[in-house]
């Protein structure tokens, strides 16, 4: 559900940065989503969006992302600046989804298992360098291999 829920709000928050509709940027962002029942969730929200019921509220009726994501929309909407929350929310999910995974990774090699290698690129963006792309170690994917970027973006 983390790794869905930073997707979903770091795309959303890139394309409604961009200018694109609300509606639009929902099926956009809806379509990242890997876990099917969120998919039919956000599905459910477009509608309700749709007919008029504003983020927050089609958003809280689904019940599937985190209270912190929408809290935060709920404080963007009341500010206006829907896209800084949503930003907010990515990277404090990213950031979470990343102690969760040392944690379960220091577990498993106190436990005996050789830890598992991470080769797939996270969703978030480095603060310094937010065109990259972060795996959960901290190491920028997107930068050249013997870059001193790929080896110390944070």
């Amino acid at each position: 559900r983390g790794y869905n829920t930073v997707r979903f709000a770091s795309t959303l928050a890139i394309l409604t940065a961009a200018g694109v509709p609300i509606l639009r940027a929902l099926q956009a962002a809806g379509e990242t989503l890997s876990n099917r029942a969120m998919s039919g969730n956000i599905d459910d929200a477009i509608v309700r969006v749709r007919e008029g019921t504003s983020l927050l509220r089609a958003l809280n009726h689904v019940k599937t992302f985190p209270p912190v994501l929408v809290q935060l929309i709920r404080s963007g909407e009341a500010t206006g600046d829907v896209t800084t929350m949503l930003d907010r929310a990515a990277d404090g999910e990213a950031r979470e989804l990343a102690r969760r995974t040392m944690f379960i990774t220091s577990v498993m090699v106190r436990a005996g298992s050789p830890p598992m290698p991470t080769i797939a690129a996270a969703p978030w963006r480095s603060a310094r360098m937010p065109n990259r792309w972060m795996s959960s170690t901290g190491l920028c994917v997107s930068c050249p291999p013997n870059s001193a970027a790929a080896s110390s973006v944070r």
